[in-house]
């Protein structure tokens, strides 16, 4: 039996086993949904997706800024096991970019119900990709004027950009492209 303090808050409390798995299930179908049906999808058309009451989406996100976040960094834990994945392969910081690519390219319309600073979420996208940086760079697969910091956000914004407000398949075509072309001028020509 579990002892509670009366002074303990709600949120230093255990989460029951079945609130648990109704926030994963929110959080995968919000991110199923967000990526099919776009950003303006209503946060009760995700609960019934989810199917979960809207007071039970509401206990876990207090609004849909705050289930976006939970998404991104959803994306940014998928985007750490893989890394995880690649530490052996030569070609990791090239596969991690075109991973954070694909990711920006289905979610890159929810920036706009962000709330508040995106630094934590960049700082964890800057320390996942520190290590396979540094080794391709090592192994004389990436420029060495890269810059970890300034280079790789500038990167993530012109992907953003030429992802836009782009509709139906031309995104992912043109983000591909633009990818494609980055992903060129930073491999050295060894």
């Amino acid at each position: 039996m579990r002892e509670y303090s009366a002074h303990q808050k709600s949120s230093d409390l255990p989460k029951r086993i079945d609130a648990e798995a109704n926030r994963r299930t929110l959080i995968h179908t919000a991110r199923r949904v967000f990526a099919q049906k776009g950003a303006d999808i209503s946060l009760a058309e995700i609960a019934k997706e989810a199917k979960v009451s809207r007071p039970t989406l509401y206990r876990n996100f207090k609004d849909k800024g705050a289930l976006v976040v939970a998404v991104f960094e959803y994306n940014i834990d998928l985007l750490e096991r893989y890394a995880q994945k690649l530490e052996e392969d030569q070609q990791a910081c090239f596969k991690i970019l075109e991973m954070i690519a694909y990711q920006q390219a289905r979610f890159q319309a929810l920036i706009v119900f962000f709330p508040g600073d995106e630094t934590p979420l960049i700082q964890r996208v800057l320390d996942i990709m520190a290590g396979p940086i540094e080794r391709a760079k090592a192994q004389n697969l990436l420029r060495m004027d890269f810059n970890l910091e300034s280079d790789l956000l500038l990167i993530i914004r012109m992907l953003a950009f030429s992802i836009g407000t782009n509709n139906g398949d031309q995104w992912k075509k043109e983000s591909q492209r633009a990818l494609k072309l980055l992903l060129e001028g930073l491999r050295t020509n060894a």
